[in-house]
């Protein structure tokens, strides 16, 4: 059992699906004496180490997101040093390093980018509840040239969702319980299509009564 903390009003249901259907990328081989685990990061469109990266960065794995209790994106506020996520009257902000905007308008620039497994997000708020079948989440700090199709001078937060598994049977089913009447459901379906592709299926059910 789990306290929200925030009110969740009506009922959600969310369902995505994405297929694979290319070469499994070649893993990055650790060295059997090595002390310390690789975080392998994909800030500039390609995988590499965090450390051979040569900018700043930081990363959430999904394993984290769920020690963390992190359920949405205002959720991350906090989460890693220098990034704060305000909800401004229904408006999801992002600030890093104390750098964002809160002109939430059809004119405004966010100063700190968002995407969704490298597709530009204008409006943050546009995540809403999605936030669920994370393999991680990605900030880039410092200003940005092109390299994402936008630039922003404060940083960019990346939130990158599994990728179909090849070669791999799996499903999960997970329920929550909560206070003020709180359910949740969360699903994935991983399955094989031929050698080289697969699909992957993942739904997210919520229902909580309100708190007023």
């Amino acid at each position: 059992m789990r306290n929200k903390r925030s009110a969740s009003f009506g009922r959600k249901f969310l369902i995505g699906a994405s297929a694979a259907a290319m070469m499994a990328p070649a893993g990055v081989a650790l060295a059997q004496d090595s002390a310390i685990d690789e975080i392998v990061v994909t800030v500039e469109r390609r995988e590499q180490s965090l450390q051979d990266y040569a900018g700043t960065a930081a990363q959430l794995s999904g394993q984290d997101l769920k020690s963390l209790g992190i359920a949405d994106m205002t959720d991350l506020d906090g989460a890693i040093p220098g990034l704060n996520i305000t909800n401004n009257q229904g408006n999801v902000e992002v600030w890093i390093r104390g750098v964002g905007s809160s002109n939430n308008t059809e004119l405004g620039d966010p100063a700190a980018a968002t995407h969704m497994n490298g597709i530009y997000v204008p409006r943050p708020a546009g995540f809403g509840s999605a936030f669920f079948d994370i393999e991680r989440v990605e900030v880039n700090f410092g200003p940005q040239g092109t390299i994402r199709g936008r630039q922003a001078m404060a940083g960019s937060v990346d939130v990158i969702p599994f990728k179909p598994g090849l070669g791999i049977t799996e499903a999960m089913i997970e329920a929550t319980t909560g206070s003020d009447n709180l359910q949740e459901v969360e699903g994935v379906i991983n399955t094989p299509v031929t050698e080289n592709s697969a699909l992957r299926f993942a739904f997210f059910a919520n229902e909580q009564d309100s708190l007023y």
